[in-house]
């Protein structure tokens, strides 16, 4: 583009600048019949700006200025071409309209003008399924556009790429419009505080959730389950493919988690922990401590037996079995009062700790794993006591293992 004046010629070196009084040449010089010709021009990518003008400049506003700059003989089939860009508003048949929604989107921004947003959606599906814009800009103008919107519409939003900026923009411009978040797949985004914040009022409305919980700080955590429980219906919103009421009291704590969070999360009050997962999680004395309260009110631990000291792991063993009904708790797929005279020996797990579970009292054994050990002289003898009494022993027989060879010859007196 460029302006002469008399012996001087000015360029506008800009790109944006070309593409601006494009779409001013088109939109009011040239003849509607010559506009339609350009139609498969305005799809291609590279013209995605000069389009976006377009829409800009019909808009009714836009186009009275004009007529101030530009006298009304100039202008040629205004409302013609106006009618034809509105023709471009429509979805391609395809799974993934995520990009279609973003750019009509903006044109639906850029020209804020209730012909085209009536256009707009009229084209839309009553359930939008679509991956949530990547940039700020861009989540402006689904939430302008999807605002215009005068009857209701479902969204089915998956998070991908976009940033927490892009998060925020979304949620919070669509909170209180026609536009209701059914379905949220949010694994991919860190949650901030404001985001957080941002999601809550959606929840009620939702039927479905998809967050990655080690992404989000504890106090979100906090945040986020105590919302769902106080939903009006916590059944009706499905986290994580499980039931709201249910996840609200399910907690997971992660590798290399702080032991400071652990013991927030076991310092909640009584019955706010029903389901606990803490088999990455390495138990101090402390933290085994914290969780014995909660024993008699959860139906459902899973943990590392490996990854607890054999101190720790009978005082939760002993616990287990004094709970006032332990069938009702499962501890790692099995019944707590089962459980707790299940025991396993680990790989490399010393002698000492061996010996310390086969001194347990006659009947605190019911079952035994050996298979990953070989038994000494001492551990043999320890055991066989307790032969009697189980009901289940595994183990590795190994011809050289003389230990176990004598064994087998106790067990017809048994």
């Amino acid at each position: 583009m460029r302006i002469l004046e008399g012996k001087k010629r000015s360029f506008f070196t800009h790109l944006t600048w070309h593409e601006f009084f494009a779409a001013v040449h088109l939109i009011l010089f040239i003849a509607q019949e010559e506009f339609r010709r350009c139609m498969d021009t305005f799809k291609d990518p590279h013209w995605v700006v000069v389009t976006r003008f377009l829409f800009g400049i019909c808009n009714s506003t836009s186009y009275e200025d004009l007529k101030v700059i530009f006298p009304s003989w100039m202008i040629k089939d205004y409302k013609e071409k106006k009618n034809i860009l509105k023709s471009l508003i429509t979805l391609e048949d395809r799974d993934d309209i995520s990009e279609d929604v973003i750019r009509l989107s903006g044109w639906v921004h850029e020209a804020n003008d209730s012909e085209i947003s009536q256009k707009f959606q009229e084209c839309m599906p009553q359930l939008i399924k679509m991956r949530a814009p990547s940039y700020p800009t861009e989540a402006s103008d689904v939430v302008f556009a999807f605002n215009t919107f005068t009857t209701p519409h479902n969204l089915n939003l998956t998070m991908l790429s976009s940033d927490n900026s892009s998060a925020e923009t979304l949620l919070r411009g669509l909170h209180g419009s026609q536009t209701k978040i059914k379905a949220l797949n949010h694994w991919d985004v860190p949650m901030t505080d404001s985001t957080t914040q941002a999601l809550l009022p959606h929840l009620d409305v939702m039927d479905k959730l998809d967050s990655d919980e080690e992404k989000l700080s504890l106090k979100n955590r906090f945040i986020l389950h105590e919302a769902v429980e106080r939903l009006t219906n916590p059944q009706g919103l499905t986290v994580n493919r499980i039931k709201g009421d249910r996840w609200s009291k399910y907690w997971y704590l992660y590798i290399h988690q702080p032991d400071d969070d652990v013991m927030q999360i076991l310092q909640l009050p009584l019955g706010k922990i029903k389901g606990l997962n803490i088999k990455d999680v390495r138990m101090t004395y402390s933290t085994t401590q914290a969780l014995l309260p909660h024993l008699d009110v959860m139906d459902k631990l899973d943990l590392d037996e490996e990854k607890l000291s054999v101190r720790n792991c009978i005082i939760l063993h002993e616990a287990v079995e004094r709970l006032t009904n332990p069938q009702g708790l499962t501890v790692n797929g099995i019944n707590g009062d089962r459980w707790s005279k299940d025991w396993k020996v680990y790989k490399d797990q010393p002698d000492v700790d061996v010996m310390q579970i086969l001194q347990l009292p006659l009947g605190k054994i019911k079952g035994l794993n050996i298979k990953d050990m070989r038994m000494t002289d001492p551990t043999t003898q320890a055991l066989l006591p307790h032969l009697d009494l189980m009901d289940k022993l595994d183990l590795e027989s190994r011809s050289t293992d003389m230990n176990l060879n004598l064994s087998w010859k106790i067990f017809p007196r048994k």
